[in-house]
């Protein structure tokens, strides 16, 4: 009678360990599942960007091809997961990511562009005062 007491509790701790390893599993995939498409949602922006340049009012069309491209790397394992709405989701955060780094990259040589400008200026100034004080007056 002892024995089949111990062989259910056995049992039990190798089914909890069958369970804590197979959510162990389904967690790292999902994890590598989010950083492959963060990975390539980049690509896949620049390739949407390009083809549809020429088209006005795209962004769903872009998004839509982004979304169609990554869905055929989704692992069966965590295709459930991973929707079209959460696939759309992470593209339109790297997509916002980029947005802001362009838009820091422009202010930062906007501001380089204007201080190279005023620093030329107020060496024509310098110079036009130079030559303004070498004209002899009458």
């Amino acid at each position: 009678m002892y024995w089949m007491l111990a062989l259910a509790i056995a049992l039990g701790f190798a089914l909890r360990f069958v369970i804590v390893y197979l959510r162990a599993k389904q967690d790292y995939i999902e994890t590598e599942t989010e950083m492959m498409i963060y990975q390539h949602a980049p690509e896949l922006i620049a390739q949407a960007e390009q083809a549809y340049a020429s088209v006005e009012k795209s962004g769903e069309q872009k998004m839509q091809m982004c979304i169609d491209s990554l869905l055929p790397m989704i692992p069966d394992a965590v295709a459930g997961l991973f929707t079209g709405d959460i696939i759309r989701s992470i593209v339109q955060t790297v997509f916002d990511s980029m947005m802001d780094f362009a838009n820091q990259a422009v202010d930062q040589a906007a501001k380089n562009l204007a201080q190279k400008s005023v620093t030329a200026t107020k060496s024509k100034v310098k110079a036009s005062e130079q030559n303004a004080k070498k004209i002899p007056t009458a």
